[in-house]
């Protein structure tokens, strides 16, 4: 996808997020954004799936309710990301960096942790652990 691609959907989507009949709900399902920055922008309820977002910039966007299933962010940046509610099922999460994200009710099953930055605290909550 080119950057001229991507910009026009995001466009929509900001249009489609302030309910303006003229934009569209993002779908980049099976997109190739490997290296992108969508850093700081508003993603909320976009669906991700099975797109590659190896190498991303996605730190401080806000990205609640976003679907990222099957998808691959190996070695994304999703520090300080808003991923409260978001969809993660069979996601590939090798090597990203996920501290200081927002993961409240946010769902994970099948996921690859291996190598993730991210704050005990919240894995144990993300992933339903108990204190004992």
């Amino acid at each position: 996808m080119s950057p001229d691609e991507l910009g026009e959907i995001i466009d929509s989507h900001y249009q489609w997020l302030n309910m303006d009949p003229a934009g569209r709900r993002a779908v980049l399902f099976g997109a190739d954004l490997r290296g992108v920055d969508l850093s700081g922008l508003d993603l909320t309820d976009v669906d991700f799936r099975s797109a590659d977002l190896s190498d991303s910039d996605l730190s401080g966007a806000n990205l609640t309710r976003a679907n990222f299933s099957d998808a691959t962010l190996t070695y994304a940046n999703l520090s300080n990301a808003n991923l409260s509610t978001a969809e993660f099922n069979d996601t590939d999460l090798r090597g990203a960096y996920l501290l200081g994200a927002n993961l409240t009710g946010t769902e994970a099953w099948r996921c690859n942790f291996k190598g993730t930055m991210i704050e005990a605290e919240a894995l144990h909550n993300l992933l339903g652990c108990r204190n004992p």
